[in-house]
C-alpha cells in the first residue's frame, strides 16, 4: 500500500476533535484506502477508543438507511466503551435516505 504520510498526518491532527472531516477528490485516487488505513492506525495506537468504520458500498451496512438509524447504531455500538469515539462513513453519497 502506498503511504500518504501528508494526508495521514493531517487526519491525525484532527482525529479526536468533535468536527466532521470530509475527504474529497477525484475517483480512484485512494480516498477509501486512506480512510481504511487511518482506521487501522487509530485502532492500533488507541486500543481503548471506539472506532467504527462503515463502508456504505458493502451489503454489511445496508441495514443502516437513514441518518437517524446511523445515529442509533453508533450510540448502541459505543455504549459502555470509555471513548474517545470516531465514526467513519465511506461512500456516504448514495447510502442514506432522507
Amino acid at each position: 500500500m502506498y503511504s500518504r504520510r501528508k494526508y495521514s498526518e493531517k487526519l491525525d491532527l484532527y482525529a479526536f476533535k468533535p468536527l466532521i472531516k470530509v475527504l474529497t477528490g477525484m475517483r480512484r485516487v485512494g480516498k477509501s484506502t486512506l480512510l481504511k488505513s487511518h482506521a487501522e492506525a487509530l485502532r492500533k495506537n488507541f486500543p481503548s477508543a471506539g472506532i467504527l468504520a462503515i463502508d456504505k458500498e458493502s451489503m454489511e451496512w445496508d441495514h443502516i438507511r437513514t441518518g437517524k438509524e446511523l445515529h442509533e447504531f453508533a450510540i448502541a455500538k459505543f455504549e459502555g466503551q470509555p471513548g474517545p469515539y470516531v465514526l467513519m462513513v465511506d461512500e456516504v453519497q448514495g447510502g442514506f435516505a432522507a
